[in-house]
């Protein structure tokens, strides 16, 4: 797991970097889309995207922080920048992260994108619209279906993935 890898790599950067409590989530997503203009199927695509973020508590004072780069140098990087946030903000004795639970994974919704239903149910809807409503124009319908994994750690060890 990928994902999993990444999150624990930010979750020891946190540590490296002065925190006290810290998680780090890791989310990669792909998405596929199909799109028509004017009526007619004119795109498939498929996207990939993903992101880190990271939280850390020092001294009761809180950062939190993203980036869109997974390498291991950005992992330090952006830990030092979590906690200098940290330094920078106000304490308060309410900052928590979640208690220790046993590890987790959670699944939602289909694993791939059919794109044949996909196809299928696009170019209904644009028969549909031609049928019912000829003077209507369709100038221009996405259909799109996303899938996000995410990882979740800490440093009570809180350890999940989640599928949707």
């Amino acid at each position: 797991m990928k994902g999993r890898h990444v999150a624990l790599q930010g979750l020891a950067a946190l540590s490296r970097a002065g925190a006290q409590k810290a998680s780090c989530t890791v989310s990669s997503s792909e998405q596929h889309e199909l799109t028509a203009d004017a009526g007619r199927l004119s795109l498939l695509r498929t996207t990939f995207q993903s992101s880190v973020g990271m939280m850390a508590i020092r001294d009761q004072r809180r950062g939190a922080s993203g980036t869109n780069k997974t390498t291991p140098e950005a992992l330090e990087s952006l830990a030092s920048d979590t906690l200098g946030i940290a330094r920078a903000s106000q304490p308060d004795e309410a900052y928590d992260i979640a208690e220790h639970q046993p590890s987790g994974v959670f699944s939602l919704g289909p694993e791939d994108a059919d794109r044949s239903a996909m196809l299928a149910s696009l170019s209904q809807f644009l028969e549909t619209c031609r049928l019912r409503y000829p003077a209507a124009i369709i100038e221009q319908a996405i259909l799109q279906f996303t899938r996000t994994v995410t990882h979740v750690v800490n440093t009570n060890g809180v350890d999940f993935a989640v599928t949707k």
